[in-house]
């Protein structure tokens, strides 16, 4: 029978793996993960919890979600990242004109469900996308769901609309050459990380750098990620908001033909 939850060993234990990690970002990096979380003494007990995966084309949205259930009655929220549909990307472009696109309505839609279920104490994460997503629900849910978050982690996600910001209690890091996680992020309230890669393949995860159990740090960004900032920026803002969705639009239009 169906349970509604599997510890990570359970699902190391049921030979599910390589289905799990087949259409991946990297299938052979991502196996290893989870087979070296799956067998430690620290994560292997960890329960899975509320998997959703929600797109449609129609809507231009990609949402994708789980819980951990760590110890204690405290939960880990991630939020899944941008896929390589073309929705996705369309998606990611969106945020460049709407105030809230539908990912992170579904992401603080799915916070308080999980929080009406569960109760309990919250951290709240997520790379890319997932780490905007992250930002959002904590920022947008209610007060009492608020309080009971921990911390919230943002690993080189896009900033949110100059209109809906906040810093509470959240950690966000980008890489020395970070394209993705400095769009629409006018300020650097950021911690700065040091990549084996190059360029915006720094924006891969497994290239971070560590030293036993902390990231590397580096005090400031390449001129390469600094001019990105800026010259984002400076076209989020000139452009109006219609010239902003024509173009996006046809953009889109002409990459999926």
């Amino acid at each position: 029978p169906t349970k509604e939850s599997y510890s990570f060993l359970e699902i190391y234990n049921s030979n599910l793996v390589p289905l799990l990690v087949k259409r991946t970002w990297n299938a052979e990096n991502n196996s290893l993960l989870f087979s070296e979380i799956s067998t430690s003494t620290r994560f292997r007990s960890i329960k899975v919890h509320e998997v959703i995966n929600l797109i449609s084309e129609s809507e231009e949205t990609q949402f994708s979600a789980v819980t951990f259930e760590l110890s204690n009655n405290h939960y880990f929220l991630s939020f899944r990242g941008t896929t390589a549909t073309f929705v996705g990307w369309k998606e990611d472009l969106n945020m460049s004109y709407l105030t809230i696109i539908p990912s992170q309505k579904s992401a603080a839609d799915y916070l308080e469900r999980i929080h009406d279920k569960f109760g309990g104490k919250y951290y709240l994460g997520g790379h890319s996308k997932g780490g905007t997503l992250a930002v959002f629900a904590a920022v947008f849910t209610k007060r009492e769901i608020n309080e009971n978050i921990i911390k919230v982690f943002n690993h080189d996600g896009p900033g949110i609309h100059s209109s809906l910001r906040s810093r509470n209690r959240i950690q966000k890091i980008v890489p020395e050459a970070s394209v993705v996680g400095i769009m629409l992020e006018e300020e650097r309230d950021f911690s700065i990380i040091k990549s084996s890669a190059w360029s915006i393949l720094q924006h891969d995860p497994y290239t971070w750098l560590i030293n036993e159990d902390k990231f590397l740090r580096t005090p400031s960004t390449t001129r390469f990620s600094n001019y990105t900032q800026r010259t984002i920026s400076s076209w989020v803002s000139a452009i109006d908001e219609e010239t902003k969705r024509n173009s996006l639009a046809s953009l889109y239009e002409i990459t999926k033909s």
